[in-house]
């Protein structure tokens, strides 16, 4: 059984895949990987329930008080490396949650699932999306980057666009990884110029 496939959509109409979907799945099968993708919500919404109440946010009330007012900053209200860090690590690992989702489903109308190769993938790819985007976001804090004549950087970026990059970041965390080989590219471009500046 192939790998479980998190940083592609799957394709549905293939002579590949009505090869391997001829043959019929155990009883339990669609139970098991049912449970699977509920599991994925739960930990999405507990972990959105967890981010919520570390940021003094009143889950109950928010939804429920039409008045209620939303104080909405860094974790202490401080913008540091460790409150950053934090919402890059919450919002791309449930990036990656909604990516494993998407794609688990997909596999398991095909009937080639394994649960346990996608748990194993899910918190590995939770790890690298993190690792990744981290270096990407800190990185275009303080370097732009050039692709193709388009100038991107994160200089004093705001909490809200750091959500939706790092969530972006997880859910595709294998363009994340391209972007981050862009700006160690870059850098020993830069790196290269200075020693051959410092030769003449």
């Amino acid at each position: 059984m192939s790998q479980p496939d998190l940083d592609a959509g799957v394709q549905f109409e293939s002579k590949e895949v009505t090869t391997k979907t001829s043959k019929e799945p155990d009883k339990y099968y669609y139970w098991k990987s049912l449970c699977f993708v509920v599991s994925l919500g739960v930990t999405a919404f507990l972990f959105l329930l967890i981010y919520m109440r570390v940021h003094g946010i009143n889950a109950v009330e928010a939804f429920n008080d039409p008045n209620y007012v939303w104080i909405f900053d860094f974790v202490g209200g401080s913008r540091n490396p460790a409150s950053i860090g934090f919402e890059i690590g919450i919002w791309t690992f449930l990036g990656v949650t909604c990516k494993v989702a998407y794609t688990s489903t997909k596999t398991i109308l095909r009937r080639q699932f394994d649960w346990l190769k996608y748990l194993i993938g899910w918190i590995g790819a939770g790890l690298y999306a993190w690792g990744i985007a981290v270096a990407v976001i800190f990185s275009l804090q303080v370097i732009t980057l050039n692709i193709g004549g388009v100038e991107i950087t994160l200089a004093n970026i705001s909490i809200e666009g750091i959500i939706a990059i790092s969530f972006v970041l997880g859910f595709y965390n294998d363009e994340a990884r391209r972007l981050l080989d862009n700006i160690r590219g870059q850098i020993v471009q830069g790196m290269s110029k200075t020693e051959e500046n410092g030769e003449k």
